[in-house]
């Protein structure tokens, strides 16, 4: 699983020293969009769900304040 590799690479930072670059966190920046983005697709369905129930929310709060004035 992703959260294993990630332990795995964890531990190798732990177990091998090296000197930190900036090289390190512009890949570790990649990975951690890389797991994002595998998230999203994966909960897609259940996210686009969530976006259309606030967008209906906010619609209707607009209209209840068109309504009053």
């Amino acid at each position: 699983t992703t959260f294993c590799k990630t332990i795995t690479i964890i531990l190798s930072f732990i177990a091998f020293t090296k000197p930190f670059t900036f090289q390190y966190l512009w890949s570790g920046v990649i990975v951690v969009f890389g797991i994002y983005l595998n998230a999203h697709g994966q909960n897609k369905k259940s996210i686009e769900t969530y976006t259309r129930f606030i967008d209906n929310h906010s619609l209707m709060q607009f209209r209840r304040q068109s309504s009053n004035y």
